[in-house]
């Protein structure tokens, strides 16, 4: 036989071997299982959080809307909308003057001066002792008559909103308020002369309309039946 068919049928027949071999003993062990436990590769460890299970699914952290400012902004903002002149919010809760605001609310209340004074000098110790033959005032009843008057001066300013109103109030409280006893004594001033003003046109209201009460249009609509003797006359003196 030629050699190379030689070559051909044991090629062939070791096939076949290798086939038979594997399909009577099953498929020997692979190089990789054979190796010690020292030359195993070292496997990387899972992170959990990034390995996905079916069965325990990972929360995914809430994102705020891209729109929405942080924290702190709202809380400049909120304090902003407080501190703003067209918000009544400051008349019970007000941070002090600025060196700024002091210097304006001193200029703007120098035509009063003389009653700002008058309203630090009226303590209860200054009161006169009680008389008997003599009904005193109670003390904050004199309070109201040294504030009202300045309340008017207040009102009277031109180009003022309620924070502006309230910073001169502060002021007022600040320097000039005698009675040192009183919480927030801004608002008591502000309240003492605004009830005042409120009730002050709240009766002038009643006057007017007292004054053009329905007497006359009553006269004219309930005009009676005139007798034949005022009509003799009226006749005389149209003749």
């Amino acid at each position: 036989m030629p050699p190379k068919f030689l070559t051909t049928l044991a090629t062939m027949w070791g096939s076949m071997w290798d086939s038979s071999i594997r399909f009577t003993f099953g498929q020997p062990p692979s190089p990789a299982s054979t190796n010690s436990p020292e030359e195993s590769p070292t496997l990387l460890p899972t992170n959990p959080a990034t390995s996905s299970s079916p069965t325990t699914p990972t929360a995914t952290p809430r994102q705020p809307p891209p729109s929405a400012p942080p924290t702190s902004t709202l809380a400049s903002l909120a304090a902003a909308a407080i501190h703003a002149d067209a918000d009544p919010a400051p008349i019970a809760d007000m941070q002090p003057l600025t060196p700024a605001e002091e210097h304006w609310a001193r200029e703007a209340l120098h035509p009063i001066l003389p009653q700002l004074q008058h309203l630090r000098q009226t303590t209860r110790a200054s009161l006169p002792p009680p008389h008997p033959s003599i009904t005193q005032r109670p003390y904050a009843q004199i309070l109201k008559a040294r504030v009202v008057p300045i309340g008017r001066f207040i009102m009277g300013v031109q180009g003022m909103g309620v924070g502006d109103e309230m910073r001169l109030c502060r002021y007022v409280a600040d320097h000039y308020w005698p009675d040192a006893t009183v919480s927030r004594a801004h608002v008591r001033i502000f309240e003492m002369y605004r009830n005042a003003d409120a009730r002050a046109r709240a009766r002038a209201g009643q006057e007017q309309g007292q004054e053009q009460g329905p007497d006359e249009d009553t006269d004219m609509c309930n005009v009676g039946p005139t007798t034949d003797k005022e009509n003799d006359r009226g006749a005389g003196m149209e003749g």
